[in-house]
């Protein structure tokens, strides 16, 4: 048997913007690769819209692609009300869809309309390909740990290839910078599980855990926030074919000609203005450019400027006009100005010998007059009570 495994697809992501056919352009690819591959049947594990409640307009563009997808139901498989699906396809609801259940989700919809079956807090048993499929819908991180042991509390069948699929952070696969949160470790994971499948992270990645289980982690079929980890891996999804041997069950297929991403990293080591332009400037140069699908390019500067340059003077708007035919550029800034680091510092110091206000301020203005450097002969000090005593007219004499 052969299983697509393809997940956040994230349906609406950017839709009112230049990017806003990504998700769908790659998805409608993606199936019309599945159509070729003889699948007997797809697993979503989430996330397939990127809000819980999608304008008509999105919901009408989701449906029509649906519905030209030319997978057969060989399996038969039905809805949770009895329908035979169009599509032999099962799903669960991501963090993305997530709503109480006094309201109707957008997968419920998608099931109304036959394209998936549901699958809530359930064991999908596929009785004549000895198949066990376990899901556990996405649940707020606070409580994911506790509901997975306590209410959930899957096991295994015997004799069964058991399938976990889930939609949940995990600990150990949050980069440091992510603003994410997770209650869940591998460690957690449910025992004796052949083969556990986790959306939501937008990587793709296979890993056999010390216990013998294979976690998959589909990734997404579009990118949605430039992390590096989500760039270094073309988009895609997983084939799992059930005839072969464990350790090559699993085969990842790229998404052809889904929008390229890159991850720029770039470290001020106290560099001036202009170095750190140029060092911009020559990482872009590497990127290959592509008029017609421009690549997302997230720039992520860090480090510390030289002494009296200002991160004001670093004419990001401009670097990002230059590329403009070439890539969607996105700036972080975590530069910090060495005056500023250094009034931080001065300001602690100044605060634990318990200064007055007035005090600090002046300390703190003629430590930052001192970095700029204007002149050694220049009367800071004068300047200073000038403008302390409100003579702005004075200072601007002497200045």
């Amino acid at each position: 048997m052969r299983i697509a495994i393809i997940s956040d697809w994230h349906l609406g992501w950017g839709f009112d913007g230049e990017l806003g056919r990504d998700s769908f352009d790659n998805l409608k690819t993606a199936f019309l690769q599945l159509e070729k591959q003889n699948i007997d049947l797809v697993l979503v594990p989430g996330d397939l819209f990127d809000m819980p409640c999608p304008s008509q307009d999105i919901l009408l563009k989701a449906i029509t692609l649906l519905n030209e997808v030319g997978l057969e139901n060989k399996l038969g498989l039905m809805d949770n009300s009895g329908k035979t699906l169009k599509l032999p396809m099962l799903g669960i609801t991501g963090n993305h869809e997530y709503r109480g259940k006094d309201y109707a989700s957008t997968l419920e919809v998608l099931e109304a309309t036959g394209f998936v079956k549901n699958l809530k807090n359930s064991c999908e048993r596929l009785e004549k390909e000895k198949i066990a499929i376990f899901a556990m819908p996405a649940i707020p991180e606070k409580f994911a740990l506790s509901y997975l042991k306590e209410k959930f509390n899957p096991r295994p069948l015997p004799n069964y290839l058991n399938i976990l699929v889930l939609h949940q952070s995990l600990k150990e696969y949050l980069p440091f910078e992510d603003e994410m949160v997770a209650s869940i470790s591998l460690s957690d994971l449910p025992q004796g599980f052949d083969i556990i499948i986790n959306g939501h992270l937008h990587w793709s990645s296979v890993v056999t855990l010390p216990s013998g289980v294979v976690l998959v982690l589909p990734g997404s079929t579009v990118t949605t926030q430039v992390k590096k980890r989500e760039t270094e891996i073309e988009k895609g999804y997983f084939i799992l074919d059930t005839s072969l041997p464990k350790d090559k069950m699993l085969e990842f297929n790229k998404i052809e000609g889904a929008r390229k991403a890159y991850y720029i990293s770039i470290t001020s080591k106290k560099d001036d203005i202009k170095k750190i332009q140029e060092n911009i400037e020559k990482e872009l140069s590497c990127l290959e450019k592509d008029k017609e699908r421009k690549a997302l390019v997230r720039i992520r500067l860090q480090g510390e400027l030289a002494e009296g340059e200002f991160t004001k003077n670093l004419n990001l708007n401009k670097i990002k006009e230059e590329y403009l035919q070439y890539f969607y550029i996105s700036i972080k800034n975590e530069i910090a100005e060495k005056n500023l680091k250094d009034s931080i510092e001065q300001l602690r110091k100044l605060q634990a010998e318990a200064k007055s206000a007035k005090e600090l301020g002046k300390e703190i203005f003629l430590e930052q007059m001192r970095q700029i450097r204007v002149s050694q002969d220049f009367d800071y000090l004068r300047l200073y009570e000038l403008l302390e005593n409100g003579d702005v007219k004075k200072a601007k004499e002497l200045l």
